[in-house]
């Protein structure tokens, strides 16, 4: 098992440190001496990566008078000091491909995800940043983006203009919107800490679904050991000023040339070890429905020196135990996959290795 480890490790680190080398030659930013700094904790380091890299990313578009990245306005997702991440959404194919993956699969799909939006930061406007969006295998981030890549379908466009569009919503967001994810990566794959773990949840379903006061300590997001550094979260109605958060929207339908397309939202979340602690990263979620007809609960463990694993599970839409009494549950239960299947709904919660300090996790929920 140590050698699968130490294996596993080094890969990652080559795959990091090449994707730090990128950044640094392509926006002539220093990295790692943040990255590597000795007395910084997590929290500074990613802070201070995410806007060294941020301004760096500007700096290189304003010298070359790339507008389309360069508005004054903002559109953040962030309603306070918890970081959060956009949901980012694809087809709905794409939604049952990621329920399919499985071992050095979902590992080998987050690194392409990662290159991808890195060649997107370099992209000059939003047309070329939508070959890479594409790539990447999604059509739009935030609710808002999606919006407006169906409007812009509807209206004639073809499909890498309808995601320009959907990008040029975000206006000065948009280059935060993607650090936040790059650097997450970076963090990931390359061993700074040991013990992360990088969730992927997808919701296939028509349900709108949040994480009860997921702030809160006695809310539906339990950490037994380690911290969540960054959580999902977008606007339920981007139309509305005062629009609710949630943490996954519902898939979103629409209709052309007579035949119906449906869109699929999902969302990433990252947590990892505690500075200086003794043990690794573990914890659940319970993910329940805004109209109240759908409750499930999803468990993750990247333990310091014991295996790996992860489990999901429906729940009665009566339940009323919290995330940590859910965890206890799951966690003595959890393997490398679980498939969980009902008349109504499929769930999967797959790890790509049981051993091993980076985590790659894919969780998904398919209403059949």
């Amino acid at each position: 098992m140590h050698h699968l480890k130490t294996m596993q490790t080094a890969d990652c680190q080559k795959f990091g440190m090449g994707l730090i080398d990128y950044l640094e030659n392509t926006f002539e930013v220093d990295l790692k001496s943040i990255l590597f700094a000795e007395n910084s904790n997590i929290e500074t380091i990613r802070s201070n990566a995410t806007k060294t890299l941020t301004e760096a990313v500007r700096k290189y578009h304003t010298a070359r008078g790339n507008s389309d990245w360069l508005s004054t306005e903002t559109a953040s997702n962030n309603p306070g000091a918890f970081e959060v991440t956009s949901n980012w959404f694809m087809t709905e194919d794409n939604a049952l491909d990621y329920a399919d993956l499985e071992g050095d699969e979902i590992i080998k799909q987050m690194q392409y995800i990662s290159s991808n939006m890195s060649k997107m930061l370099e992209s000059k406007d939003y047309g070329l940043a939508s070959f890479y969006m594409f790539a990447s295998g999604f059509l739009a981030t935030t609710t808002g983006g999606a919006i407006a890549f169906i409007g812009s379908v509807l209206a004639g466009m073809t499909e890498a203009e309808a995601i320009a569009a959907g990008l040029s919503t975000l206006k000065g967001g948009a280059i935060g919107t993607i650090v936040i994810l790059v650097i997450s990566m970076i963090i990931f794959f390359v061993f700074l800490r040991p013990a992360k773990a990088l969730g992927f949840v997808v919701n296939n379903t028509d349900k709108n679904l949040i994480v009860d006061d997921f702030k809160s300590s006695s809310g539906d997001l339990f950490m037994n050991t380690g911290k969540m550094e960054s959580f999902m979260q977008d606007k339920e109605d981007p139309s509305r000023v005062k629009s609710p958060w949630i943490q996954i929207h519902g898939k979103m339908p629409w209709l052309i040339d007579g035949k119906l397309r449906t869109g699929v939202f999902a969302g990433f979340y990252f947590a990892e070890k505690r500075d200086w602690a003794l043990y690794g990263t573990d914890g659940a979620m319970i993910f329940s429905s805004t109209d109240g007809n759908l409750k499930f609960a999803h468990e993750f463990a990247v333990p310091y020196s014991a295996s790996n694993g992860t489990n999901i599970k429906l729940l009665e839409n009566d339940y009323s135990g919290n995330a940590k009494k859910v965890f206890s549950d799951l966690r003595q239960n959890q393997k490398k996959r679980v498939v969980v299947s009902t008349d109504d709904y499929e769930l999967t919660s797959s790890i790509n290795d049981t051993s091993g300090q980076e985590c790659g996790i894919i969780a998904t929920i398919h209403q059949k």
